[in-house]
């Protein structure tokens, strides 16, 4: 059992993973119910009139920035660990910046709207990801020095 649990606390960053799985619940939670709220909005404000028009362009719009957010969050992981950032880092605010790629990847994942069952699978294949990338730097850094 030890050794199960070096090669995790070595192998997998726990400190990326967790906050990745907790932030796209939360995102996905929101976004939800912003999106019906804005739904909400636009039949009040203008009836059932060109809803379905309205409804299309918003989830096209989500889709396309969700999309775009996780792979946006792909490329900064790679330059926070080639770079060997902390989670929190950043010279802007004294606690350090609050925009890492998790945090982008759980945005994005949660634009996406997808099915709970397909988010979850999203945020593993985000974990996955993360610890090949952290694995596949740190072994370029031993090898390095």
């Amino acid at each position: 059992m030890k050794k199960i649990a070096t090669y995790i606390k070595n192998h997998i960053p726990l400190r990326q993973v967790i906050p990745l799985i907790l932030l796209t619940i939360m995102f996905r939670l929101a976004i939800v119910r912003l999106y019906e709220f804005s739904i909400e909005f636009y039949i009040g404000a203008y009836g059932n009139e060109s809803l379905n028009a309205y409804v299309s362009g918003l989830h096209i719009v989500l889709t396309g920035f969700g999309i775009f957010m996780c792979l946006y969050a792909i490329f900064v992981y790679i330059v926070e660990r080639r770079n060997n950032l902390p989670f929190w880092y950043g010279r802007c605010q004294s606690a350090g910046s609050n925009a890492n790629a998790v945090f982008e990847a759980a945005i994005g994942t949660s634009l996406l709207r997808l099915s709970p069952a397909v988010t979850v699978v999203i945020a593993m294949l985000f974990s996955i990801i993360f610890t090949i990338v952290s694995n596949i730097t740190a072994r370029h850094r031993i090898e390095k020095n």
